[in-house]
């Protein structure tokens, strides 16, 4: 544990966070403790600091997020055939 008094934090404050990477630091306020200042090392992600900072919910688990597979009733090749008029009788011109 380093400490500093408040003058010298508010004179140098890059000093102060360059020596709490370290170690803790204490500000003192006329002998009186006042402050102290530790590192904390950043989340890992970009999600972990969303989730830190209270901007984002992670997914609860794979299978809740991703949709049910779609099931069609219709052949999409022949619809879409009929559409572009590769078929008689179909839109195109």
């Amino acid at each position: 544990m380093v400490t500093i008094t408040l003058t010298e934090f508010n004179r140098h404050p890059s000093r102060a966070t360059a020596m709490a990477r370290r170690e803790k630091v204490v500000i003192l306020n006329n002998g009186v403790p006042e402050f102290t200042i530790e590192h904390t090392p950043p989340p890992r992600s970009g999600l972990a600091r969303l989730v830190a900072a209270g901007a984002a919910t992670p997914p609860r688990d794979v299978a809740s997020v991703l949709p049910p597979p779609v099931v069609l009733d219709v052949d999409i090749d022949a619809e879409l055939a009929f559409v572009r008029g590769e078929v008689d009788g179909g839109l195109g011109v």
